[in-house]
């Protein structure tokens, strides 16, 4: 099997395997008999989607409380945990129920779930062995392991978050030495991995990177630069940023290619390596051939991984743009290499950028912006919680500024542009009502709507 239909494989079973789970809480939030069904069979965090396990968290409150699931309940729990958006919102929960099965069908999803859950693991028991393979391990001591791997999992009941023994022990002899990115301690870049860092043309990659730069070589690390920008140019950026100069390795390209490069790094002690860019190195040749791309790059990154040293590389995003980290130029396989592929855009507000990842590890934010504050970069939140807090704060202006109590509709037209979407406004006001930083009059109905106003 080769690489490419190996992923195939494993993106059409989590496909397969997120479908079945759809399938699931569509039924349980149309009738409660499914319901107890599936909590029966799944606790939330063993479901393999984060908005499906939200989903069922709430459920199982509805349960303790000794409710019924239905759109509504399950919409006021999702708003009051703060994860309303990250759900879907109304659209993906009346997507649930409109295609819901019938209870008596529940249980053949959750069957398949669950075989699609033990696969899962069985995959996971591969990871490990080729990893234990490849590690000087005596190969009795990695059958024993294998076998008592096997031996654990179970196929009729679905733990998604299982941890096979031999996966546990890769995993604790590899453990991941993150790299703080601004504010954030983990999830972007680490010791060993390998971070993919993609935007369009002049979209702040290389801005960006010298601001890491400076955090970094202030925490005391060694920072190696390959760089494609002119050295007076690079000059010029340190001394704006205060970047203490001799502090920094840097080879420029002068005529060179990665490849001509990468022999000399055996010698190089250094925490992090910075590719700026592949396009620039001539890192990937035809970085729409696979076999190129992946010749090219993987002697830097085998030299990244036994040094331990986190390998930071930029490239380009398609014009055209995409999904799931489709989205960065040439072939996908350089994707495939990362272990975090971040996409850097532009926001409608002049001085952020947005990012936007795809990465094998659970603890990569799956978006984030940034800003730029009194000449620092800050993280801020993620897309969705900042669209929320700056929602919030816009209808508390025009409150404000308005002693009578106000319609959802005239609220809205007060906001200036661009304006929340109803929707928008409707779980804006319902959080800032459910914190007390609004109250209202009225009884919520035709006729008689609900009037917002300060206390």
């Amino acid at each position: 099997m080769t690489a490419r239909q190996g992923k195939q494989m494993a993106s059409e079973l989590l496909g397969a395997r997120v479908t079945a789970e759809a399938a699931m809480l569509g039924a349980a939030l149309v009738e409660r008999e499914a319901r107890d069904a599936v909590l029966g069979a799944f606790a939330p965090d063993e479901l393999c989607h984060p908005r499906h396990s939200h989903i069922l968290r709430a459920m199982a409150e509805d349960a303790n409380d000794g409710e019924a699931s239905d759109f509504v309940t399950v919409t006021a729990r999702l708003m009051a945990a703060g994860v309303f958006d990250d759900c879907g919102g109304h659209p993906y929960l009346m997507e649930l129920s409109d295609a819901a099965p019938t209870a008596a069908k529940v249980a053949h999803y959750i069957a398949l779930a669950r075989d699609y859950a033990a696969k899962a693991r069985l995959r996971l028991i591969g990871v490990g062995l080729a990893e234990a393979s490849a590690n000087g391990r005596p190969a009795a001591e990695i059958v024993a392991e294998l076998r008592a791997s096997l031996d654990t999992l179970d196929t009729h009941t679905a733990t998604p978050g299982f941890a096979p023994t031999l996966a546990e022990a890769v995993k604790e002899t590899r453990a991941i030495d993150w790299l703080p990115v601004l504010s954030v301690e983990v999830g972007l870049v680490a010791r060993a991995l390998f971070t993919l860092l993609s935007g369009l043309p002049k979209a702040g990659k290389s801005t960006l990177l010298t601001w890491l730069i400076g955090q970094w070589i202030a925490l005391g690390l060694r920072v190696l630069l390959l760089s494609e920008e002119p050295p007076d140019l690079l000059d010029d950026r340190c001394r704006e940023l205060e970047i203490p100069r001799d502090r920094l390795r840097v080879e420029f390209t002068r005529g060179r290619t990665l490849a001509d490069v990468t022999p000399a790094l055996r010698t190089v002690k250094t925490d992090i390596c910075i590719i700026d860019s592949f396009r620039g190195w001539q890192a990937l040749g035809d970085e729409n051939v696979p076999e190129r791309a992946l010749a090219n790059v993987s002697p830097i990154l085998d030299w990244a991984r036994a040094g331990r040293v986190a390998l930071i590389g930029t490239h380009f995003l398609r014009k055209s743009g995409g999904d799931e980290g489709m989205a960065h130029a040439g072939t996908t396989a350089l994707v495939g290499l990362s272990d975090v592929a971040v996409e850097l855009y532009r926001d409608r507000v002049p001085n952020r950028r947005r990012l936007r990842t795809v990465s094998r590890s659970s603890l990569t934010p799956a978006d984030l912006l940034l800003e730029l504050r009194e000449g620092n970069y800050a993280v801020i939140g993620t897309a969705s919680a900042v669209a929320k807090a700056e929602v919030e704060a816009r209808i508390l202006e025009v409150l404000a500024r308005n002693d009578d109590p106000l319609t959802r509709e005239e609220l809205r037209e007060l906001v200036e542009d661009p304006r929340p979407s109803d929707g928008q406004m409707s779980e804006a006001l319902t959080r800032l009502w459910a914190r007390g930083d609004v109250k209202h009059i009225g009884k919520g109905k035709r006729g008689d709507p609900y009037r917002y106003f300060r206390p």
